[in-house]
């Protein structure tokens, strides 16, 4: 299963300020965070790395410089950020004082942090935040639901980082419902797990559905015991939180191939649309079989001796190489926001 760590930073050392709605990638063993909000609210455009192979105690504030015009990174909330090798993508994001929404594509080069704004031609999706965005084949990005001026989307886009053109595909299956805050995990190079968001009703959804990118075809979506949205989830070696390879009645399992490890998908924290919660559930793509593998603050069956992370939402969470193991993968949360404050400390969720 797994543990979590606490890791404190060092006496005087620089951190990001306590922030929600952040965006977050990983390279490796660094964790990169731009922009976000706090709860007044204050956006942010500052960026940050956390090298976890290192020293896992200490951020670095990045300062990046424009590559052709003078500029700055504009402050949002609700943007994803999505790395292709040494490149990450930063698509939409709002201005949560004004309400404006962004659907602008910036690329930021993380060997010189140099950024800039990617000239696009042709259609482009309509401004939103609170969407996904997943990595298909190394070159292209897919983007689903999210919110924009009329409210929940439930359209799925298409961005060829080569050409730098969007498209909107025609789709097989049977689409989840427009939703926001949701989570979309690429589970490898083509299939994705989408899970929990609000709909346009405000209700808190329970769902998860796979979409393969291969065919654009929508695939098994069943209803889960836990409602979710301003959660996060991240795919990691099934040994780290769920196990067993399991179908659905009405599907035959999506199994990936025999070269790939098994994977299943970690939720955590997030909004049931009663509380904010703090626990930690998995999700096995092939079936959806859902399981419980920590619960949360206050919930009383911890161990004296384990550490877990405050309850949260809006916080961001990522995959990096295991620093407590030869073979694994952690997951790192960073931030976030629950009822009583704003938060910036780190938390990793150890697979054994």
């Amino acid at each position: 299963m797994g543990v979590w760590n606490l890791p404190k930073l060092d006496r005087g050392a620089s951190a990001p300020a306590a922030r929600g709605g952040h965006a977050i990638a990983s390279i490796g063993s660094r964790v990169i965070c731009f922009g976000g909000a706090d709860r007044s609210p204050t956006p942010f455009s500052d960026l940050w790395e956390l090298d976890t192979g290192r020293h896992c105690n200490q951020w670095t504030r990045i300062q990046p410089t424009a590559n052709v015009e003078r500029g700055k990174l504009v402050p949002r909330s609700g943007a994803t950020m999505t790395a292709a090798g040494d490149i990450l993508y930063i698509f939409g994001g709002q201005d949560p004082v004004t309400g404006g929404c962004y659907n602008d594509i910036i690329m930021l080069d993380s060997r010189s942090w140099q950024w800039m704004a990617l000239e696009v031609t042709g259609v482009r999706p309509p401004a939103r935040h609170s969407h996904i965005t997943g990595l298909v084949q190394k070159n292209t990005l897919v983007v689903f639901g999210g919110a924009g001026a009329q409210g929940p989307l439930g359209d799925l886009w298409v961005f060829d980082l080569t050409s730098r053109q969007w498209s909107q595909p025609a789709t097989q299956g049977d689409p989840p419902a427009p939703r926001e805050m949701h989570s979309g995990t690429m589970l490898d190079d083509t299939r994705m797990l989408i899970y929990g968001g609000r709909g346009p009703d405000g209700k808190v959804l329970c769902d998860a559905c796979l979409f393969d990118a291969s065919s654009l075809t929508w695939r098994l979506k069943e209803p889960t015991p836990f409602a979710r949205c301003a959660h996060t989830a991240v795919a990691l070696p099934s040994e780290a939180g769920c196990s067993g390879n399991h179908q659905s009645d009405n599907d035959e399992p999506m199994s990936s191939s025999p070269e790939t490890e098994h994977m299943c998908v970690l939720v955590y924290g997030g909004f049931s649309g009663d509380a904010v919660e703090g626990d930690l559930i998995s999700i096995d793509p092939d079936g959806i079989d859902v399981q419980m593998v920590s619960r949360g603050p206050d919930q009383g069956d911890q161990r004296l001796d384990q550490q877990i992370p405050q309850a949260r939402f809006a916080h961001g969470a990522v995959r990096v190489p295991s620093t407590a193991l030869d073979h694994g993968k952690d997951m790192v949360v960073f931030g976030g926001v629950n009822p009583l404050q704003d938060l910036n400390d780190v938390a990793i969720w150890q697979g054994m």
